[in-house]
């Protein structure tokens, strides 16, 4: 039996007498993980993101030095490809239509986007979380006990970054390279089904002059679709950042529904 304990943040971790599974399927740990990146890459390379459109939902609040909401805001968006990408057109704010003045933003925001990708600019990545093997090449990667995710089973894996000087080319690397959690990957298709990750420790922004990243858990849901292509289930991120003297404490949670074939 696998011994695991529960850290701070919930995610299960191996302990250190425990045993730990080196191969399943007469696959590696690495093997399983590289797998998936190449699953990734194929789903990326045949552009199935664009294949659906749909509805996101998505919880945004803020809390006090005390813990105590303080602000909180749904909006509701819908998702479809726009010259070549997937766009976000927010339509609803905490149940309620857009104004007239929201609209002409969000209307002006569409035009610029679609300009900007029909000039073939860069979106940019510097929140995004791209899944391959540059980002897999940081971590130490372990095998535990299988789970079922929505009732398949699932590889799980641990990943603990390598060192304590990996590459830095975006900012959310400063967070990536800091951060320990579980890969839940589908046996039957090496497709991705959960991402949990937190920080293992703070790290400090611009040497500490910025500021300071205290605390960062995120959670990563994906689904099948009826013809087999996954899809974004749900996100949960939440972060503790001293930006100066102020600081700031906040959860965001999105939904991803109502997926319907692009016509």
């Amino acid at each position: 039996m696998l011994l695991l304990a529960a850290s701070a943040s919930g995610l299960a971790q191996p302990v250190e007498n425990g045993k730990q599974l080196t191969i399943s399927d007469g696959l590696t740990p690495t093997e399983i993980v590289m797998r998936a990146v190449d699953v990734a890459n194929h789903s990326r390379e045949e552009e199935h993101d664009l294949l659906y459109e749909f509805s996101e939902e998505t919880i945004s609040e803020q809390f006090d030095t005390a813990g105590h909401l303080s602000e909180r805001e749904i909006t509701l968006s819908k998702v479809y490809p726009l010259a070549g990408a997937l766009y976000r057109e927010v339509i609803a704010k905490n149940g309620q239509p857009l104004t007239e003045k929201e609209l002409e933003r969000e209307r002006h925001r569409k035009d610029e986007a679609h300009n900007r990708r029909k000039r073939g600019e860069q979106e940019k990545e510097n929140h995004r979380i791209r899944f391959d093997r540059e980002l897999v090449d940081r971590y130490h990667i372990k095998l535990l006990e299988e789970q079922r995710v929505g009732g398949r089973p699932v590889y799980t894996v641990w990943f603990e970054p390598k060192s304590n000087s990996l590459p830095v080319r975006h900012r959310m690397d400063y967070a990536l390279n800091k951060s320990h959690g579980l890969i839940l990957i589908d046996k039957k298709t090496f497709q991705v089904a959960r991402v949990e990750f937190e920080l293992i420790e703070p790290v400090r922004l611009w040497w500490g002059i910025l500021g300071r990243l205290h605390t960062v858990k995120g959670l990563i849901e994906r689904k099948p679709l009826a013809d087999g292509i996954w899809v974004g289930q749900g996100l949960d991120f939440s972060m503790n950042i001293r930006i100066f003297f102020k600081v700031i404490n906040t959860r965001r949670r999105t939904k991803f529904v109502d997926y319907q074939p692009v016509k």
